[in-house]
Order: C-alpha cells, then sequence, then structure tokens
C-alpha cells in the first residue's frame, strides 16, 4: 500500500458558462432554459489517493475529492450567489482470476454537486467489467456494463424565492449499457526491431573515442 500525499488545487474562472439557466415567462408560466454567460466561479479542490494491494489477486485504486465552489451569477440583472462543499469518492476493484479471466468493479458516489445555478441532490454509478483471454493468441473478450443499478439521476433544485425563482428538475443523461467486445491482434507480432539510427554527430563522436 502506497499513500500518496493530499493534492491542493485553486481556479478561478471569469465568464463562467452556465447550461440550463431557467428563464419564466410570467405571462404565460412557461419556463426556457439556455445557457448563459456568468460573472465567475472559484473552486477550491483536495484530492487525495490510495492504492492498496490486497492479494496477489486483488488491488484496489480509490479517490478522495472534496471541493468547495462559489459561483457569482446573476439573474434579470440581479446578483445570485450558489455555494456549495462536495466530497467526491470513487473506487476500481481489480481481481485476477482464474483460467485468464480478469474482472473489474468501479463506483463512485457524490455527496452533491452545482449544474449551474442548480444544487444537485447525491447520486452514484457502479460499473462492471469481465475479461477473458482466450488461448493460443486467439484474442480477448470482455463484456462490460455501465450503470449497473441505473443510470443516476440528476435531482436539481433551486430555492431563490427573493427572485421568484423556485425551480425543481429531474434529468437523465444517460442510460445502462451492454458492452461484448472481441479483439484480437494481427500482423507479425515477431517483428524485428529496426536498426538504430545513427546521426553524421554520433558517428564523429563514436570515431573520436575510439582514436
Amino acid at each position: 500500500m502506497f499513500f500518496h500525499f493530499p493534492t491542493l488545487s485553486y481556479t478561478a474562472e471569469k465568464n463562467t458558462i452556465t447550461n440550463f439557466t431557467p428563464h419564466v415567462d410570467p405571462a404565460s408560466n412557461k419556463q426556457t432554459l439556455a445557457a448563459e454567460n456568468q460573472k465567475g466561479t472559484k473552486l477550491f479542490s483536495a484530492s487525495i489517493t490510495l492504492p492498496i494491494t490486497v492479494t496477489t489477486w486483488w488491488t484496489m485504486q480509490n479517490n478522495l475529492v472534496a471541493n468547495k465552489m462559489d459561483l457569482s451569477a446573476r439573474y434579470k440583472g440581479e446578483a445570485l450567489s450558489v455555494k456549495m462543499i462536495n466530497l467526491n469518492i470513487s473506487s476500481t476493484q481489480s481481481f485476477s482470476l482464474p483460467k485468464s479471466f480478469s474482472a473489474e468493479v468501479s463506483a463512485f458516489y457524490l455527496t452533491g454537486s452545482m449544474f449551474g445555478i442548480f444544487r444537485v441532490k447525491p447520486f452514484g454509478s457502479l460499473n462492471f467489467g469481465l475479461q477473458k483471454k482466450l488461448r493460443d493468441e486467439g484474442g480477448t473478450l470482455s463484456l462490460n456494463i455501465t450503470d449497473v443499478s441505473g443510470p443516476p439521476r440528476f435531482r436539481g433544485s433551486i430555492d431563490a424565492p427573493e427572485h421568484n425563482l423556485v425551480t425543481s428538475s429531474n434529468l437523465r443523461f444517460a442510460v445502462t449499457t451492454f458492452k461484448l467486445t472481441y479483439t484480437k491482434r494481427f500482423g507479425n507480432n515477431n517483428v524485428k526491431e529496426g536498426r538504430k539510427r545513427v546521426t553524421g554527430s554520433e558517428e564523429e563522436k563514436q570515431r573520436v573515442q575510439t582514436n
């Protein structure tokens, strides 16, 4: 097990583009969503990586990221501030199995997020992969499933009654996918390495050294 020291970063962005900024027409009570430029965003992050070798056939890669976000926005010409602190936890488990099989399970969990001026509730994802190396250089067969427990939902909300803006959304940008892949390397795997190219200056250097 190797402990990696935390990594710290700070980002200040001007003219941040926020997607899905809501606008309500008072006459028709219809809401439209559009991208908008905002004043800026400040982001402070701290991350740490913790790889672990459990056994000769089981390894882990664990990551933890803490973020402090501050968005300076405007809504209908008035200042609107959105702030949040969240944690992003991810882990990948890799397994070397008998008979040339290998498997991988990866997952992440986000305690909350900002999506434009929306505050998004916690969500996560779970993925699975299985691989088989065929005998006699017959190639590799892989099965991968993303979002095993169902695609994550982005449940966002804005609670700003002082701007007459109270809304919520339930969005889904992905679907559970199953992918079966066969890969095979063609050609001669025993091609000899090309001769090393020697420049004129290198030849001169070698000649001087031997004299």
